[in-house]
């Protein structure tokens, strides 16, 4: 089948920051002082894959460019190649060989429990770092069975925010410090008997099912439970604390209706609420709509029935890909990200972030002041104080992400709230009940011991990056192929498409001039490197025959794409529009094991970590000017993929190729294809295609 693909335009970027007060601070954000200069490179240099949190580079080019620029000191000063990847940063992509050398996550178990990370141990022995410059409950987390796999990126705590005016009109005195769940309780009580008639009123809120349960956790442990057991694998809701924390949310809080699960932001600037929980990662939203609220501030959380006092917190961390090709090298730049102060005094001042070591809160604080006068003088020293009073409870996860244990969860809570069941301890011993099977299959599951599998490779060699003044005109320059020693090859794809008459895409390949042959890959995995735009519905890769290396020369191509799923594509002659099959319209699963077009783990194109539900082997067939694509599951049993094409080459250039199929974006972005079993060994890496921008 033929079809119509739109035409490559350029696209508008929005600022990073929206808050008018934020936006004014990113302008204003110097970097002199950090080592910016332009000292030469080498394409020598290694290249360190990192995969950052994707709120760092997720609204934009603004922000990247400041990350990049700031980069560039470590850059010079050790001679490699960072290159980010926000969306290489999930089990899945490190599963699938795409993963980053040293990446971002907030699900540490889930990375230790099924081998994905490096120990860092050594590294900090060798190096004497103590431990004690990060945040005690932090650390608690982190260091697991002897070892330390990760360190801190940040931990965010959450405060109450109190609106003053609301208790002074109510004739309320104000909570201090030293306020208890039972001066919770009546404070909620007095605030809905003053303000009966306000639309919309909700008195103050409390973490509860809100669409992510494991969230809640400071409330269990105020009562001395936990949402999940140590290792977190299951659920552990229904002992005599967890049923306490329980009865004390539903029937003191939101059966009588003087509280409201969490709110939104928009709870405060709408002035419905007197106090909202808020979490450092808000602040900036909040800059340029507090002025206007009145006379307010910043609250810890209430001590609870065990004389602590708990809070939530995002808990964040940086670690090493166990399979990584430059440990030594990658743990050099971990250092600087984690230990070293460089990099976490940049982040608070392009997004107000707070950091991972102890020390450096006093100056978060002073430059949130700076940046953000409204919260100047308002209580933040409790963001503070959650952290070094050791209470910021960090965030919890089941080991094996399982989305419909979660769903199900929120379910058993959502029908406490709705007084569907009246009773806590039957509630959560049902949720125990049904949801702990299912954890501990996820954690027996093929799956799971595949994972657990998991063997890291060494270096076998990369080819260079080549030369932007090859042919074509591209915008973009092609990434690094990359084998290791176990016969795997990662290569970075670019382009707009392999369309029309102007192919974009990376190419490794190699001269060939046999009338007759076989050639074969392996897709492992297909993702995109920046969360803009995101992967392409036109992004593929996979092999590919090209008469020779012009952008519209004849070609046959066999690929995996995220809106086809297996295709086969070609352009008979030179000049030619392409055309394109899918590899079986009746059944793509029975052929291929991959389902067109959502064969991609995460859904939708736009994800940030797409990789294969399972490797797919590609073969092309010559014989003379005829051939023939074929898939298989398992390199045995080969099924035709389409009919047979004859294109009119006389020898060809033979290889893996990848492209972003950004139209219509600028022809920005980069995806990542792994390959194995590869039948050629590419000896020429180009770009094709005069790209437009």
């Amino acid at each position: 089948m033929s079809e119509t693909r739109p035409t490559t335009t350029a696209v508008s970027r929005r600022g990073f920051l929206t808050a008018a007060a934020g936006a004014a601070f990113l302008g204003g954000l110097t970097l002199a002082g950090c080592g910016r200069a332009q000292a030469t490179t080498t394409n020598a240099w290694p290249t360190l894959v990192f995969a950052p949190d994707p709120e760092l580079t997720s609204h934009g080019n603004t922000e990247i460019q400041l990350v990049n620029q700031f980069l560039q000191s470590f850059e010079q000063q050790n001679h490699v190649h960072i290159k980010l990847a926000p969306g290489m940063y999930t089990p899945a992509a490190i599963l699938g060989g795409a993963g980053a050398d040293v990446i971002w996550n907030l699900n540490y178990p889930q990375f230790l429990n099924q081998g994905l990370l490096l120990d860092l141990t050594p590294y900090l022995k060798t190096d004497s770092v103590s431990t004690s410059i990060w945040p005690s409950t932090q650390m608690a987390q982190l260091q697991v069975s002897g070892g330390t796999y990760a360190l801190p990126y940040n931990l965010q705590p959450m405060v109450y925010y109190v609106n003053y005016s609301d208790f002074d009109e109510a004739g309320l005195s104000f909570p201090d410090s030293s306020w208890t769940f039972d001066d919770f309780l009546s404070i909620l009580k007095q605030l809905k008997t003053a303000f009966p008639q306000r639309p919309g009123y909700t008195g103050a809120d409390i973490m509860w099912a809100d669409n992510d349960s494991t969230n809640n956790d400071w409330v269990f442990h105020a009562f001395g439970g936990s949402t999940v057991n140590a290792t977190s694998t299951q659920l552990t809701i229904a002992t005599t604390a967890g049923i306490n924390a329980g009865n004390w949310v539903y029937q003191q809080v939101l059966w009588p209706g003087i509280g409201s699960q969490r709110g939104s932001l928009s709870d405060i600037t709408n002035n419905t609420t007197t106090m909202e929980l808020l979490g450092t990662w808000q602040l900036l939203s909040l800059v340029s709509d507090l002025p206007s609220v009145g006379n307010w501030g910043l609250l810890p959380f209430p001590i609870g029935p065990l004389g602590k006092r708990y809070t939530y917190a995002v808990n964040e961390f940086y670690g090493i890909n166990a399979t990584t090709v430059h440990a030594d090298l990658a743990w050099t730049f971990l250092k600087w990200l984690t230990v070293e102060p460089e990099w976490q005094q940049f982040l608070m001042k392009l997004v107000l972030l707070p950091p991972a070591i102890n020390s450096l809160w006093p100056e978060w604080a002073a430059t949130v002041s700076q940046a953000a006068p409204p919260f100047a003088n308002k209580g933040l020293q409790w963001f503070t104080d959650a952290i070094q009073g050791g209470y910021a409870i960090p965030q919890v996860f089941f080991t094996y992400d399982n989305s419909e244990a979660e769903s199900d969860l929120n379910q058993w809570y959502t029908e406490l709230g709705s007084q569907t069941i009246t009773d806590v301890a039957t509630a959560f011993t049902s949720a125990e009940n049904q949801i702990n099977p299912m954890l501990t299959a996820a954690a027996n599951s093929p799956t799971a011991k595949m994972e657990q599998a998991l063997q890291s490779t060494t270096a076998g060699g990369a080819y260079a990056t080549p030369s932007q003044t090859g042919l074509g005109a591209p915008a973009v320059a092609a990434g690094t192929l990359i084998q290791s020693a176990s016969g795997t090859y990662t290569l970075t794809g670019t382009g707009w498409d392999v369309w029309s008459l102007e192919d974009a895409c990376t190419f490794a390949a190699a001269a060939q001039t046999a009338s007759t042959g076989t050639w074969i890959l392996q897709a492992t995995s297909l993702g995109n490197l920046n969360e803009q735009p995101g992967l392409s519905e036109y992004a593929a890769a996979g092999l590919m025959a090209r008469q020779d290396l012009s952008d519209d020369a004849a070609f046959v191509a066999v690929s995996v794409s995220p809106k086809y799923g297996i295709t086969v594509s070609w352009r008979y002659t030179a000049g030619d529009n392409p055309e394109q099959t899918l590899a079986s319209t009746v059944n793509p699963k029975a052929k291929t094991g991959l389902i067109a077009p959502a064969y991609l783990l995460r859904t939708g194109v736009t994800g940030t970590a797409n990789v294969l539900q399972a490797p797919v082997w590609l073969q092309l067939r010559r014989k003379g000017t005829v051939w023939t694509a074929w898939t298989s599951r398992d390199n045995h049993t080969w099924t035709q993929a389409g009919g047979s094409m004859e294109i009119l080459m006389a020898g060809a250039w033979i290889g893996a190729y990848a492209t972003a199929g950004n139209v219509g974006t600028g022809n920005q972005g980069e995806i990542q294809a792994v390959f194995k079993d590869l039948s050629v060994t590419p000896t020429q890496l180009v770009q094709l295609g005069a790209q437009s921008s």
